[in-house]
This record gives structure tokens, sequence and C-alpha cells, in this order.
């Protein structure tokens, strides 16, 4: 079960407020679970009558103060309900629960109900969240024009209505009952908040009520709402009823029963969702509000009213006159023909306001939401105007929008967010770009002849450095149906092959383009020449076509040259005009000039009309894709400088000739087996005019040859998605990508914590992800040698010894963030120490997709055991509910964890600790310096000589069992600050002679091999490693019951005394542990592998 918290700013009677509780009143229907935060009002009763639960909180004012603890509130809800979504309506709780989500990182969605004052402040501070709902069109184009959102992130969803409650077969019966409203009496109804900003219905409405009844007897007016302008109506309701003499208008106040009071009236007035209830009620309405006058409600106005969520936006103001004439008219009509509007209305609702397709269309968005969208960074010529590479971010768009994230580096930022409804940012904003590209999943450069020098050195180290940028935070880098060259420069030369070295993936446009880089030096072979993303368009008709020769005035019935040009110098201007000229004169063709990218080829195109003699034309600039096709595919002959003119008349399948402008272009009519004019500098007039002449003897030749061209490269342009998809996150080639673990560990010092991550750094299936280790000491017991070799370790500064006793809360505040090997994203990040400030602080706010912590211990008996526990609990038990998951080290120690942190609906994963039976195998054989006496029962303990490892209660225990025993003797493996008191202790129960103290030694396998059970007697553990390594030795444990929670699947013992008093040697079997271990690898999976 999804669970979802409505954000709102009240529940009082009104538009937006109805929606919410509709909504989630559906919801809960649909299986959701339902949580509403709002400042309250008279729709909590309904709320709370089905079970679903109201968080009082102050959202419905701008006061700084109130504001403030909204923010607290809000978050001390998310933080204990978790949410799996958060759904804020308006901006103020959009604000808040924006401004949380940067911090908790929940997903989040709102819906603009309206339209409201704007100003650069609140322009700054309105957060809309990742995806967002309109209630109508033109709230849509606000979010847009006010807020900058991309086109593709808002969802126009109408709110829906509950046609079942607000339905035609209610008869109203009750409510003119309540109000004594005999059966015959008109009644007009308007359910509206009676705040100065939202009655202006009302107020119409009381200044039409003393005409109306003088024209309608017995004339009743429900006045439904609460509000500031409540008293005030009131008082001249009275009035006009003194005035009357009866009870005409009928002030009820807030109601819930919304749906019981509509059913009584004739005719409704009232705007937005009040309107639509009545409506689907059947009723005939008038629409009225503050946004405008919409009249009565048809048919023929359905489309336009719904453009405005039936709120009459843009509509002129209404007044008293207009709606006292629209009531008129509906009351003096036939009863049939009232009922018949009443229905037609109903019919609007059903086909446009359906609530259940509303929640439908709302868990739609929600799942956009919950899903990772992952975020590509798309980088070329974008914002410059020019067709040929808008086109490409265009076919980039439309393929992959809806799926990903897409931020696009642009000359225009808005104006590439509104055209293709992406995301972008201006591709000189240095900050912003490595912002984007820290933040996302891969980086497409994408089409056009970019990696080139010879218009600008400056353009191609952009794009080099962008794509440099991307590498360095080890993002994906797509080099996406790229022409390459002409490169001149040495060293920029060596530049592009270092880092195109790098390229996840590189398809080319042309293998003019591949030849370039292997002369470079490239030798990777992985590179596919492909075709321009142009080549995806289809043909298309010659509608627009001719939309536009009737625009610019071009004949229809002629056919047409058509001629695209750059700038070009005065000479070649007169030999093109020349040459043009003698090319109508021979064919009898209209020259039609047009502009690839405007603001450059309108000088060239003007330039040579200018000097001709026959009468041109010029279409109109900006075209799209789709007129530009069309107008291409109109022509008999395109002549083109421009390689996308070349592009888009060839896969409109037109025949081209072009000049030797650009290597691309040769290459170009190269691949087109089309014929080239030569250099614009050394053009042969005569020659040209020549091959014009025989294009037009061999026309239908040239025709198919530039189809079957166009076709063949349209199949190769497929491959340039297949790749890219590929690529892309989720693609096949992502789906490879090992995941990174960033693991934070105080030191790797002697301990069984240090020795399990010791384990779990050898283990074979740490190959399977990219892991960083970060430590906060140098000093190293344990030998590393046996750490899988890809596994990097790196030193963080530790904090300052007296930040134990930090509020952790302030560390997190205050604190500078650490420098980490890299910015890229981890996939998981653990604190493996689960006690020490900075390790938490770490996993905390390094980059990372999910955080995990480790426990290690039983909390609640370390509390009341250890006095320094207790002090230091104090400063950082408010760490535990920043993390996602928990994972214990044995199941005994799950449950004090939740009562000892609250956090009982935690997900929390007992996986014990790895144990490396292969190097405890073949370190126990080592030679050493110990012998035993083969006549005695030799028994081990390991450990720190500390109070929770129970050393003090192990020689207790020893005291009474060797008074009667002399053929025991026991080796204690560890040191620690209770050393000497354990010595003396040893003394004075007289087991000087018995107990030996051995120290720490790296390597205590050969004493455990050589010795004949094993003895813990701690107090409390978080597993228990030593008693697993023992057995793996194939010793007897010996330990005590109270340590079986901890290793349940180990058994102790009630009777230490007993168990020791008849404790014999015995054959000893090596375990190598293998079903234990292999069960916790698939645990640590599981765990590491999951979002």
């Amino acid at each position: 079960m999804k669970k979802i918290l409505m954000v709102l700013m009240g529940l009082e009677i009104g538009g937006a407020e109805t929606h919410v509780v509709e909504l989630s009143l559906t919801l809960q229907k649909r299986g959701w679970e339902v949580l509403v935060a709002s400042n309250g009002g008279v729709y909590e009763k309904t709320l709370e009558e089905h079970g679903i639960r109201h968080f009082s909180v102050p959202t419905h004012t701008r006061s700084p103060k109130m504001m403030r603890r909204a923010y607290v509130a809000l978050e001390r809800i998310i933080r204990q309900e978790k949410p799996d979504i958060v759904h804020a309506h308006a901006r103020i709780p959009a604000f808040l629960c924006g401004k949380l989500q940067k911090k908790l990182g929940f997903p989040f969605v709102t819906t603009a109900h309206g339209v409201f004052r704007i100003n650069p402040m609140l322009r700054f501070l309105s957060n809309w969240g990742r995806q967002t709902l309109a209630v109508s069109e033109d709230i849509r184009e606000y979010l847009i024009d006010q807020y900058d959102l991309p086109a593709g992130q808002i969802h126009v969803i109408s709110n829906g209505i509950d046609t079942a409650a607000f339905s035609p077969e209610h008869s109203g019966k009750e409510a003119r009952a309540e109000f004594q409203i005999p059966e015959d009496v008109p009644v007009v109804a308007c359910v509206t908040r009676l705040q100065p900003n939202n009655s202006l219905a009302a107020e119409l409405l009381l200044a039409s009520a003393a005409t109306l009844a003088e024209q309608n007897q017995g004339l009743r007016i429900l006045l439904v709402g609460d509000g500031e302008r409540l008293e005030p109506f009131k008082q001249q309701a009275v009035a006009i009823n003194q005035k009357l003499g009866y009870p005409c208008v009928v002030m009820t106040g807030g109601r819930t029963d919304v749906a019981r009071l509509v059913a009584a009236c004739d005719v409704f007035v009232g705007v937005s969702r009040a309107a639509l209830e009545a409506m689907s009620a059947g009723k005939p309405t008038v629409l009225c509000g503050n946004a405008g006058y919409g009249g009565i409600a048809r048919e023929e106005a359905a489309a336009a009213n719904l453009a405005s969520n039936y709120c009459c936006r843009g509509n002129r103001m209404g007044t008293a006159v207009e709606l006292t004439a629209d009531i008129q008219t509906l009351l003096t009509m036939p009863k049939e023909q009232r009922i018949a509007i009443g229905m037609e209305d109903r019919g609007i609702v059903e086909r446009d306001f359906s609530l259940n397709a509303m929640v439908r269309n709302c868990e739609t968005v929600y799942q956009l939401a919950l899903q990772p969208k992952r975020r590509v960074v798309v980088s070329g010529y974008y914002g410059y105007e020019n067709l040929g590479d808008e086109t490409i971010l265009s076919t980039i768009c439309s393929r992959y929008r809806e799926q990903y994230d897409l931020v696009v580096l642009s000359k225009q930022p808005h104006l590439t967010e509104k055209k293709f409804g992406v995301t972008a940012i201006s591709r000189f904003h240095m900050i912003k770009v490595q912002r984007a590209i820290r933040g996302c999943d891969l980086l497409i450069s994408g089409g056009g002849s970019l990696l080139q020098d010879r218009t600008s050195t400056r353009s191609l180290m952009y794009y080099l450095s962008v794509m440099h940028l991307a590498q360095r935070k080890k993002k994906p880098v797509v080099v996406y149906a790229n022409g390459i060259g002409p490169v001149r420069g040495k060293r920029n030369r060596k530049l592009v092959v270092k880092v195109l070295q790098r390229a996840s993936a590189i398809t080319l446009r042309d293998e003019d383009s591949l030849q370039e880089l292997r002369n470079m030096g490239l030798s990777r072979q992985d590179i596919l020449v492909t075709a321009d993303p142009v080549f995806s368009l289809e043909p298309v008709g010659t509608e627009a076509a001719k939309r536009l020769w009737a625009q610019a005035g071009i004949p229809t019935e002629v056919p047409v040259l058509g001629i695209s040009l750059r700038a070009v110098s005065p000479n070649a201007a007169e030999r093109l005009a020349e040459l043009f000229d003698g090319i109508c004169r021979d064919t009898g063709y209209i020259p039609v000039f047009l502009c690839m990218q405007p603001s450059s080829d309108f000088r060239g195109a003007k330039s040579v009309m200018e000097l001709m003699n026959t009468k041109s034309y010029l279409l109109p600039d900006q075209l799209t894709a789709q007129e530009m096709m069309s107008a291409l595919g109109n022509m008999k002959l395109v002549i083109s400088m421009r390689l996308h003119t070349l592009i888009f008349a060839a896969a409109a399948g037109t025949p081209v000739m072009g000049f030797d402008y650009d290597p691309k272009v040769i290459s170009m009519l190269r691949t087109l087996e089309m014929p080239s004019l030569g250099t614009v500098q050394d053009l042969n007039v005569s020659q040209g005019r020549q091959l014009v002449a025989e294009f037009v003897a061999r026309e239908e030749d040239y025709r198919r040859s530039i189809k079957a061209a166009a076709q063949a490269l349209r199949e190769k342009e497929k491959e340039n998605e297949r790749v890219l998809t590929e690529q892309l996150p989720g693609g096949e080639a992502q789906s490879h990508r090992k995941k990174r673990i960033a693991i934070f560990q105080s030191d790797l010092h002697v301990g069984g914590i240090q020795k399990s991550l010791v384990n779990l750094m050898s283990q074979e299936m740490m190959d399977n992800y990219e892991v960083d280790v970060y430590l906060f000491d140098r000093k190293v017991f344990f030998d590393l040698s046996e750490i899988r070799p890809h596994i990097r370790t790196h030193y963080l500064k530790p904090f300052p010894y007296l930040f134990r006793v930090v509020p952790f809360a302030l560390i997190m505040r205050f604190m500078p963030r650490f420098r980490f090997a890299s910015d890229e994203p981890y996939d998981v990040a653990i604190d493996f120490s689960n006690y020490q400030q900075d390790c938490a602080f770490g996993a905390l706010t390094v980059p990372a997709k999910k955080r995990v912590m480790w426990i290690h211990n039983d909390m609640e008996i370390k509390y009341r055991e250890e006095w320094k526990y207790r002090v230091l609990w104090t400063f950082f038990h408010k760490k535990f509910h920043r993390f996602d998951e928990f994972v214990a080290v044995s199941d005994g120690i799950i449950q004090p964890f939740r009562n000892k942190t609250g956090l009982q609906e935690a997900k929390v994963t007992a996986i014990p600790n790895l144990i490396n039976t292969t190097e405890i195998f073949e370190k126990c054989e080592m030679p050493i310096d110990f012998e035993v006496d083969p006549k005695k029962v030799n028994i081990a303990s390991m450990g720190h000589l500390n109070h929770q490892k129970g050393y003090d209660i192990m020689l207790d225990q020893l005291k009474p069992v060797c008074q009667k025993r002399k053929d025991l003797a026991v080796y204690i493996l560890g040191d620690g600050k209770e050393h000497a008191a354990l010595v003396e202790q040893a003394k004075q129960n007289g087991l000087e002679d018995v107990v030996h103290f051995m120290g720490y030694q790296s390597n205590p396998y050969p004493y455990l091999n050589r010795l004949d059970a094993f003895y813990l007697e701690s107090r409390y553990e978080g597993q228990g490693m030593v008693l697993w390594e023992a057995k793996a030795l194939g010793l007897p444990l010996i330990f005590p019951k109270r340590l079986e929670k901890y290793n349940i699947s180990l058994t102790g013992t009630d009777d230490i005394y007993g168990t020791l008093m008849h404790l014999q040697k015995t054959e000893k079997e090596k375990d190598d542990l293998h079903t234990y271990n292999e069960e916790i690898i698939r645990r640590l999976r599981r765990i590491l592998d999951s979002e």
C-alpha cells in the first residue's frame, strides 16, 4: 500500500478544498493510505469519518513565524509517517514542501488551482515540484510564462466531480424542508467562499435579488459559504428580506452537505468546482465569478470554458444587470427546456470532469514522480535558431522526453524550454552547466558539426570541455550522430582523440567523419557510421507548403527552384545571381529562397535576390521542421550551400545540387550521389546551367535515386536510437554498470567491527561493485592483502574528540562537507560504525541514492550498562532517523534498536558478519612459539578486556570449577583497559596458574587451533564473531544462554558451572561455514542491489 500526504492551506468550503477531499477519499478506496495536513476546517469531520488522518498545520498564512511553525510540523510528520509521495496544493504548501523535499528527498508533486499575483521574490521562492498538475490549460500557460516551468513537467488534469453524489436523482426536498421553502417556489443557489477575492458572484446575486423577486413570486436565493464577508452579506440579506417582506435570501454559512443543497435549486450561479458540481446535478448554471463572466453554460462554449476550468479567466467582468437577465431567462423558460439544459451540462461534466478519470490521471503523475527519473544532459549547437540543429534536438526530445529528465545546454534556454518542453540552461553559465553534469546520469553531445576548428577553435574547446567535465565526473558520454572535422590544429587533434577515446559510444553521420578520426589517430573499433537524425523525419504533405506559398505570394502553378545560401561576398553574389537567372530562363522555374539559419542566411539571400532580373521570393523565417519538409517537398530542385537543406530536401524526396562550401557538404552530396556545382568563389555559370539542364532531362531518374538514398539513410539513422537507448540509464549498456558503494568506518584497529569489515572487503562478491572505503585513521591492525584489489581506501580528517558531545543536528547544519573521492552519486552509502559522528556525517552528506547504517550492538543493554554511552546518546541519537535502511548483525538486536530509537517502522535487515574461513584455515597452520599441556583441557577466549566482554564474570565462574578441577587451563587472547584489574582478580580467585593473559595477537588462529574449547561470557554482543571463528576451527563452544538471541543457530547454556565441570577433549572437525556465508551474501546483495 502506497502512502500519500496531501498538504493544503485549509479545509473550509472551497473548490480546491473540495477537490482535495474528493481526491483523498477516492484514492483511499483505490488502496492508498491517505494523510492530510492543513490548517483545518469543516471538512475535517468528513475525513475523520472515512478514517483519513488529519494533521493540524498552519499552512494558511505567509507570516514568517507561522510558516516556520508549519515547516517544523511538516518535517516531523514526514519523518514519522514516511509517505511515499507528498502532494502540495497552492503556493504556500508547495513552498514549504519544496524546502523540505530538498532536505529529505521525498517524491513531490503540486497542483496549481488558480493564478496569483506574482513578483520576482515570489517567483524565486516558489517550488512547483518534480511534476506539476494544473487544473486548466490557462493555468498551465501561466506556470510556463510566469515561473518558467518546462512544459513537459506540467500535466493538465481537470477537477474530478463525484457524479454520483451530484446527480439529478436527488430531489432536494430535504433542503427545501430545512429552510421552509415551498416545492413550487423557484430557488437560485450560489456556493462560494465569502472572501473579498472570491465572492463577486454572491455580491452580484444580492444586488439582483430584489429585481428577481419582483419577477418570480416567492423566489429564494440560497447563499452557501463562509468567510470574511459572511457578516456584511448577512446584514445585506436582512435588509433585502425586510424590504421584500419575506425570507428571500437564505444565508446558510459554511456547509459540507453541498450536494444536498444544490439539489434544491432550479438555477445555479458560480464558477469553477462549485459550478461543475451543480452542472453534474443537472442544474442550469450561470458562470459568474471574480475572474470573469461566462453567462449560461452550454455545449457550444464548453471548449472555451474548459480552457479556464470553468473559472472564466480572460472573460469580461459580469454585472448585476447581466446576471439578472440570464437567471430570468432560465427561470421563465419551460421547465422541460430548463431540464434539457441541465442534462446537457451534466453530459459536459461526465465527459470532461469524471472523478475516476481525474484520480487515474493523478495516479499516473504520482507514478512518474515515484519513478527515479534519470537526468540526461544534451549538449550541442542549440538555441541559435539553426533549423538543422534544432531538428536534431527535436528528435532527441521526442524520443526520450517522457522517459528521462532532459536538460539542454542552449544559447536561449527560455525559448528552448517553450519549444521542446524540456529543462534548458544557458550554455554559457558554467556554474549551472557543472551542476547539471554533476547531477546527470549521461551526457549526449548531440548532432551537427560540433568538433571542428574551421569556424572557431573556441567552439571546439567548449564542446570538448563539456565532454571532459562529464568524464571527470565519471558520467557516460555519447557522441551522437556527429560530423567530425575539419580539425587542423595539431593540439586540437590530440585533444579530440583524448576525449573521444573515453566516450561511451560514438555514432557519426558520414564515412568522411570516421576517416577524419582515423587520420587523427583514434583507433577504437566500435565507432558506428549512421546518418543525420533529420532522416528520421518522414515526408509530409503539401498543405503547409500551400500556406507558405500563399503567405509569400508564390504562384502555385509554376515549378519552384529552391535556393539556400549563407552570407556571400559581393563578387560571389553577382555570379550566383547570374547562375539562377540563367537556370530560371532555361527551365521556367520560379526562384524561392529559404533560410536554414535566418540570422545569417537572410543577408546572403537578400544580396543575391537584389541582383537578379528574375522575380524571386523569400520564404518566411522561423519555419518548423515539418514546414521545411513540406516546402522542400513541393520544389522541383534544391540548390544549397547549407548541409541541412540538402538533408531536409533528400528526406522530402527532392533532388539536390550543392556548392562545395564545406567538406561535410561534399561528403553528403557524394552519399546522396547528387552533383556538385563547385565552389562559390570559382563558380562556372555555364557549367552549372548545363548540370541543371541534364537534371531536367533525367528528372525522374534523379528523383528515384535520391529517394532510394534517403531510405537507406533513414534505416541507418535508426542505429542512432539503438546505440543511445543502450547507453541511457536502464539501457543494456547501463544495466552492466557496477553499482557504486561508499563505506564509512572510523578505523581498522583491533576489533570485531573492524574485522567484519575486512572480511566483507575480502569477498569475491564485492567485485560486482565499485567500492570506496572512507577511514578516519591511517593506523591499520589487520592484514589487508586479502581485500579485493579494486577496492579503494581514502582517508578523511576526523572530527575533533569534543565533537562527540556536539548535537548531531548542529553538525549536519554547520559542518563543512568532506571532500569525497568523486562527485558522482553513490548507489549506497554505508555508516559501518553506527557510533561515530564523523562516519554518520560522511554517509549522510556524500551524494548517494540510499543510506544504510550497520548496527553492531544491543542498544538497550549498552545504554543501561555504560554511562559513557548514555552521555553520548544525548548528542548522537537524532542521526538514526536520517537513514533509509538499517542492517543489524543479528536478529537479537533489532527490537532493542527499534525500542531505543523509536523507529518502530524502520526497515531493518538481519545480516550477521561474514566469516572468512579461507583465511582462518590458512593462518591457523602458521608456526608459533606456543605450547600447551596436552594432559589438560585447554580453553580459549578472545576479545577486548573491557566491561562488555564480561571477563570478570568469567573469572568468578572459573573459581569454583578450578577448585575442584586441576586439569583446566584458560588462555585469553586480547588486551584492554581492564587488563590489570583482571590479572589482580585472577590472583584473588587463585587462578594465576590457570588463566593466561596472552595479549593481542595479530594472528590468533594458530592459538585457537591448538586449544580444546572456546568460552565467551560477554554481558551483551551484537553477534559475537569470535564464536563463529572458533566454530570454524571445530572448537566446542561454551557461552551463556543470554547470548543465544544474538546467534540463533548456536546453543548456549544456563549451567556454565556444570558445562565446565564436565568438559572433555573431543575430536575437532573444521567447518567452512559455507551455508552460513552463502545466506549472508544473499542478504547483502539484496541490500546493495535494491533501489
